[in-house]
């Protein structure tokens, strides 16, 4: 099979590097332009903690790139940023498969709802497929542009799906908490690690944008409204990630384990756990896996839902991975470690 050859803009980041580390053990691909913010004009191993013995990458400037020598380009970039580039790469015959917030919303509306500023592509981004494989696996197949969700909206939309169409109340209540890298690079070693030492709180209690990704996508796959409320929470270490929702199921006496089971039955990275355990961060950390575990708690006609994963993995880099091996007719969990 000829090597597929990879962009990735946004390599110095958490993100770009973890996927980088992917992309180097991938038989497939050759990774031949990398692109960043700073550093442009130094090899890639001086700034970056992601090295090979044979790294001869240059750290280049997107704004120059004219995408002629690649097929495929990663963004792992801040929201804002990918659009101002999409429709000139598309028309380059390139694949797009982007981390960013800008293309996971198919209303331009919307999405200027939640991030207070016009979509600078509305054409391309009507036609964006939403990259959670377990769900629109058959979409991404087929698609040119694909936009990765974030580590938020994937554990709960992965841990809410099985029982969505059986809920008494439409209402859902969903507790998370992150690792201080989903905050980024910049703000994590801007002094957000450090204040994050030995302390825990929450943040955005009042609004946060994944709170109406999750809304959206929960509306359109079921056909109904659903009234999501979220919120966030920072944990004082790097990485991993874990939620827990509430909901009310018409009938509290079902077998939800094994709802649960039945749905990811053939699912790789998707674990429903056995009944009396619950996911740990530590069990996921480094891996491309959301561990799910399920519990009703009859007292309140409340089923309790816990999942965890890794926010720079399933929550980003290697979920990149899955799509983009779907979108090349590759083993879907190639060069995934699970």
């Amino acid at each position: 099979m000829k090597k597929i050859k990879i962009a990735i803009a946004g390599v110095t980041g958490y993100s770009g590097r973890e996927l980088k580390k992917i992309l180097d053990a991938h038989e497939h691909v050759e990774i031949v332009s990398v692109y960043a913010s700073s550093s442009i004009g130094e090899r890639l191993e001086e700034s970056s903690s992601v090295k090979k013995e044979d790294e001869t990458l240059i750290i280049s400037d997107i704004d120059k790139a004219s995408f002629s020598n690649i097929d495929v380009i990663f963004f792992c970039t801040p929201h804002g940023l990918s659009m101002q580039y999409v429709s000139k790469i598309l028309s380059a015959g390139v694949k797009i498969i982007d981390l960013s917030a800008d293309y996971r919303f198919n209303d331009a509306d919307r999405w200027k709802k939640n991030y207070d500023t016009d979509h600078k592509d509305p054409i391309n981004l009507k036609e964006s497929i939403y990259g959670l494989p377990e769900l629109f696996r058959d979409d991404i197949k087929i698609s040119n542009l694909v936009a990765v969700p974030g580590c938020y909206p994937t554990a709960s939309l992965l841990s809410l799906m099985p029982i969505m169409s059986q809920l008494k109340s439409n209402d859902i209540i969903i507790d998370a908490k992150s690792g201080y890298s989903g905050a980024g690079k910049a703000k994590s070693e801007g002094g957000l690690a450090e204040s994050m030492k030995d302390n825990f709180k929450v943040y955005s209690p009042d609004f946060h944008r994944h709170e109406d990704e999750i809304k959206y996508y929960a509306d359109k796959l079921l056909d109904k409204k659903f009234n999501v409320s979220f919120v966030p929470h920072l944990l004082p270490h790097f990485r991993g990630e874990y939620i827990t929702a509430y909901v009310e199921p018409e009938d509290i006496n079902k077998d939800f384990q094994k709802i649960y089971e039945d749905y990811y039955a053939h699912e790789k990275l998707v674990k429903v756990l056995k009944k009396g355990t619950v996911p740990e961060i530590t069990n996921i950390s480094g891996m491309p896996t959301c561990e799910i575990a399920v519990s009703a708690k009859k007292s309140s006609n409340k089923l309790i839902i816990n999942a965890a994963l890794d926010n720079l993995l399933k929550g980003a880099a290697s979920q990149a991975v899955q799509c983009f091996n779907l979108m090349h007719d590759i083993d879907e969990f190639h060069s995934l470690k699970y």
